[in-house]
């Protein structure tokens, strides 16, 4: 008989604490607290496009941004007022509708942008918004764009028979030069240029290089890929030298050049390396392995810095050695988590900016150290979209959020 009475007891105890409860007036739901802003917002200007080229500065220091037509999705290009981010200017004049601009896909020259959204090449004065030149082109897609230091465009194209043609463009006019033509010994219709750039001989003579896949079919019936770099001789008119790379690298991507070097993020399966190639003959100098895929390369005074995909380390080496300068870990429990993507960092005096998600992150270039690292968005939705463009006179950088320009003032901890 004692298990009905504990039961009996143990009831009345819980009806008690209900009816307890009931007699609390019910709480109303408390409002998430207000986001805290790290950072000044001085003006915001709303986007249709939520990719495409971060914002460019012109030389009156005005903000030159991509944006879509809200009619068609059109891609045109806008100027801001720097102080009050107004629209001063609108620019849509192609031969048809074009999308996105990238970054990889346009030159600047002072006030003067040259950019190739498809097989079809522009130049407009980012000041005053007008057209300086036009061309179509009858070839496929317009590829990566090189600049030289005399105002040349280098731009390559190609067909649907594996042949790419590269020109020269005088960036003031758009006088047109075809260089050269380039048909693999190896039978393919499937031929992709990955980077080009510009290095020089010893000698001084201006070199175009450039990296392409090549997909064929061997006799085996087996689909296979080639991985190349070439070095075409400008001022010879003539190959300079011609490197496969196969089966040591599937591909190159992202090429930058100090002159006699070139470096470049490679890639066989999983493993990820950034390579130094000699400039005079094409061979490696070094070559160095990396946690995750290369996103990004920024050249210092002596040494490179390489940011990899997802959270992996950034690392710093030297152009000449390969030698290891600095290495920061983002996967340490005590260290902040970053994700690192293409196209969202620039290096301004001593410091490289990052834009990640809805994080600014500030490093020394010279030790790796954080001076910068917070969330600086003004809400909680979308992400930053590309690179920054700074501001060294007024102190404030302008970012691409999603579907939104925002001007902010650079953090204190940045000295200058």
């Amino acid at each position: 008989m004692r298990y009905p009475i504990r039961l009996s007891v143990a009831c009345l105890v819980v009806l008690a604490m209900l009816s307890g409860c009931r007699k609390e007036p019910a709480k109303p739901p408390v409002a998430a607290p207000p986001k805290v802003m790290a950072l000044d917002t001085l003006w915001t200007y709303p986007t249709i496009l939520t990719d495409g080229m971060g914002p460019i500065l012109n030389t009156d220091g005005n903000v030159l941004i991509n944006n879509s037509n809200p009619l068609d999705s059109n891609t045109l290009l806008e100027l801001l007022d720097k102080e009050t981010g107004k629209r001063l200017w609108q620019w849509k004049e192609y031969y048809r509708p074009e999308y996105t601009i990238y970054n990889e896909s346009m030159a600047l020259f002072d006030d003067q942008l040259v950019f190739n959204p498809s097989y079809k090449s522009y130049s407009v004065d980012i000041k005053t918004g007008q057209t300086n030149w036009r061309y179509q082109s009858n070839l496929n897609y317009a590829l990566k764009l090189s600049k030289d230091q005399v105002g040349n465009v280098y731009q390559v194209f190609t067909n649907d028979f594996g042949s790419a043609y590269f020109y020269r463009v005088n960036h003031k006019t758009g006088k047109r030069d075809a260089l050269f033509a380039y048909k693999d010994s190896m039978p393919s219709d499937d031929l992709h240029i990955t980077a080009t750039e510009i290095a020089y001989t010893q000698a001084g003579d201006k070199l175009l290089v450039f990296s392409m896949v090549l997909y064929y079919t061997n006799n085996m019936g087996v689909n296979s890929v080639i991985n190349r770099m070439v070095a075409y001789n400008l001022n010879k008119n003539r190959y300079e030298w011609n490197k496969e790379f196969t089966p040591k690298y599937g591909s190159f991507s992202k090429c930058v050049s100090n002159g006699s070097e070139i470096y470049s993020f490679a890639g066989f399966g999983r493993n990820a390396f950034l390579v130094c190639i000699d400039a005079k003959d094409g061979s490696e100098k070094w070559v160095k392995a990396l946690p995750d895929y290369g996103v990004e390369l920024h050249l210092t005074q002596d040494n490179i810095i390489a940011l990899n995909g997802n959270n992996s380390a950034i690392n710093c080496f030297n152009q000449k050695t390969g030698n290891l300068v600095w290495k920061k870990s983002f996967f340490a429990m005590d260290e902040p988590r970053a994700y690192f993507t293409f196209d969202q960092s620039v290096v301004f005096k001593n410091y490289i900016f990052i834009t990640q998600s809805n994080e600014l992150l500030v490093m020394d270039i010279n030790t790796g150290g954080i001076v910068y690292y917070k969330d600086i968005r003004p809400s909680f939705f979308g992400g930053f979209r590309h690179r920054i463009a700074i501001d060294a006179a007024r102190r404030v950088f302008y970012v691409h959020d999603y579907k939104l320009i925002v001007c902010y003032k650079l953090p204190e901890e940045i000295v200058y």
